[in-house]
């Protein structure tokens, strides 16, 4: 009896640590999007324009304040959609568990393909065009040469795309965060604007398609039903500045 007990829990410990690490499912596989099709190249690092954005992107730094400089490294310490919390009211993904399933989902997609536009444009970071700027993190190695798009900004507007059709009363505020959250990547010399702007563009596309997609509507249906009972619909509050 207690062999089958003990064999029992086994199975049980087995079965939830399996379904803890599922992978989620990607609905977006390699081919969906074909990179040189949805955005431009870059422009060439010894490029009038790209010194141009290397002189921007030292102009938003110099001429940022201490609390919007401690704002954009704590933006670009965090890659998931709990940045939404500081604009949304109750949004803890702690105490949301469908719609802490739904941007699993979400990022798992996004990243996939932010990872395919990334290694077909190649393009470096602008610290390592110019040693005049400094990240504001240390850089990772998987950091190197994939500047374009921004991955931050377009897990950003992916997950902006869909969690304002989740929460429509507070669409502008959510659309005007992840906005800030993109310009943030260039206040800390992680990208140029160019990159930002690309991972807007490829942001906005990846959720508008994921939105559509059948296979996502369970988990669209469950989040929209839990969040309607945990947000209040009160006037937003604004983005931060």
């Amino acid at each position: 009896m207690n062999r089958q007990r003990t064999a029992l829990l086994i199975a049980i410990i087995t079965g939830l640590s399996t379904a803890s690490w599922a992978k989620p499912p990607l609905l977006l596989p390699p081919g969906t999007f074909e990179p040189a099709q949805i955005l431009p190249a870059p422009p060439a690092d010894d490029s009038a324009e790209a010194e141009a954005e290397r002189a921007y992107i030292k102009a938003a730094h110099s001429d940022a304040t201490p609390e919007q400089r401690a704002a954009a490294r704590q933006d670009a310490a965090n890659e998931s959609v709990r940045f939404f919390a500081d604009t949304i009211p109750g949004f803890d993904l702690d105490q949301l568990p469908a719609t802490r399933a739904l941007f699993k989902t979400v990022r798992a997609n996004e990243r996939e393909q932010t990872g395919i536009f990334k290694r077909h444009f190649n393009r470096r970071r602008p610290y390592q065009v110019d040693t005049g700027i400094t990240p504001c993190l240390p850089p990772k190695n998987f950091d190197i040469n994939a500047s374009d798009p921004s991955g931050h900004t377009s897990m950003a507007f992916s997950s902006a795309v869909i969690l304002a059709d989740l929460l429509p009363d507070y669409a502008p505020a959510i659309l005007q965060r992840a906005e800030l959250f993109g310009r943030h990547r260039i206040v800390c010399g992680a990208h140029h604007p160019f990159d930002v702007r690309s991972g807007q563009v490829l942001g906005t596309l990846i959720g508008v398609s994921l939105l559509k997609s059948p296979a996502l509507q369970p988990q669209l249906d469950a989040a929209r039903a839990e969040l309607s009972k945990a947000i209040a619909k009160s006037t937003p509050i604004k983005a931060p500045l």
